[in-house]
């Protein structure tokens, strides 16, 4: 069976399996090889752990910025770690709710 899907709907079911890395490669695969465009499966693969590196690169920076604002005794907030780490309001407002922390 096929199912065609608009990327709203597919960045959702991103959304719903982003603990599941299987998941998410499997069906990076599928969109590039639904893609009209000239990507391969190394392209799609590079991507994928660019993306990974990248998240990875951000935990650190945000775990980081609140050990510093804990050693100095700050409150931490959204704003005083997205500032510390150097990251988007957005994005750090993005790990306080997978750290728990609001």
């Amino acid at each position: 069976m096929r199912i065609t899907i608009n990327e709203k709907i597919y960045n959702k079911i991103i959304e719903i399996f982003k603990n599941d890395e299987e998941v998410i490669k499997e069906l990076e695969i599928a969109k590039a090889k639904n893609e009209e465009s000239n990507k391969s499966i190394k392209k799609v693969n590079a991507i994928y752990k660019a993306r990974r590196f990248k998240e990875e690169d951000t935990f650190k920076k945000i775990k980081n910025a609140i050990n510093l604002l804990t050693l100095e005794s700050q409150k931490i907030t959204i704003s005083t770690v997205a500032k510390r780490a150097e990251v988007h309001y957005a994005t750090a407002k993005k790990y306080f709710k997978i750290l728990n922390l609001e």
